[in-house]
């Protein structure tokens, strides 16, 4: 059968005779019942059958607690990293906060302005206070 045919005979007919009509309503009746059909006995079923099971449905809470556990062993090492990180800027604060008190006294015993150390000073030991929580000891000339 040609498409053209087909499409033909999907038409109503040129003449409205009522023999003519009643062929072109059950020709349109059949195709709406087999499209029908195809749709209960073969997509619907197949859909279905395609859908999760209940017991295979992942839930809220199942799913936040396989990121958690997925999670945990990234924070931890993420922790030691921060800690590495966090000790390594406070070494680098204590040398600097030793080379500006170095500098401060050598300013001093050239008779010198050490203005801008003791700034300087101020400003690395609220720094180290801030990453460590602690107050840096403080240095005296005679120590170095």
């Amino acid at each position: 059968m040609d498409l053209t045919k087909l499409v033909d005979w999907l038409l109503p007919p040129d003449d409205p005779e009522p023999k003519q009509m009643r062929r072109y309503w059950l020709r349109l009746g059949l195709v709406a019942c087999s499209s029908w059909l195809t749709m209960f006995l073969l997509v619907i079923p197949a859909h279905l059958w395609s859908l999760p099971i209940v017991g295979k449905v992942a839930f809220g809470g199942e799913v936040d607690e396989k990121i958690a556990t997925a999670i945990e062993p990234i924070q931890e090492q993420l922790g030691k990293v921060t800690e590495l990180a966090k000790n390594g800027a406070a070494e680098t604060l204590a040398q600097s906060i030793f080379v500006a008190t170095k500098e401060k006294c050598a300013a001093q015993s050239e008779k010198k302005s050490a203005l801008f150390w003791t700034t300087r000073l101020i400003e690395l030991r609220a720094k180290y206070s801030r990453l460590t929580g602690l107050e840096f000891p403080p240095l005296d000339c005679k120590d170095l």
